[in-house]
């Protein structure tokens, strides 16, 4: 899709190495602020969203996510304990990740998003 863009541009298309290179460099914030500005500010701006008695139905979502074991995940995110319950000898930690979603629910749009601590509603 990205060469696709390109030859519509006129440019020559992309290698996958530059592609990595340059989304390695993105910063996440963008696809915050994009949100905001494109999805959320947009949907708001007119008023002319679906509402419940005049109210908007919101709605969280979380879940935990397994990340990669590595050292800069584990300072970053934390670890759980696990075990294996009967069998003594599955028993460890493993870095997670709490993502949450804050959800419009009756216009289909994702308000925010959050990946935080593990532990951070334990």
């Amino acid at each position: 899709m990205v060469n696709e863009a390109m030859g519509w541009l006129g440019e020559a298309p992309v290698t996958g190495s530059a592609f990595s290179q340059a989304r390695y460099k993105l910063k996440h914030t963008a696809f915050i602020e994009l949100n905001e500005a494109a999805v959320v500010s947009t949907m708001y701006a007119d008023r002319h969203y679906r509402t419940l008695w005049g109210f908007r139905v919101l709605a969280v979502d979380g879940s935990k996510i397994l990340l990669p074991d590595t050292a800069d995940v584990r300072a970053a995110f934390g670890t759980i304990a696990y075990s294996g319950g009967e069998t003594a000898d599955i028993a460890g930690e493993r870095p997670y990740a709490l993502a949450s979603v804050l959800y419009d629910v009756l216009n289909r749009v994702a308000l925010e998003a959050t990946l935080g601590k593990a532990n951070a509603y334990v």
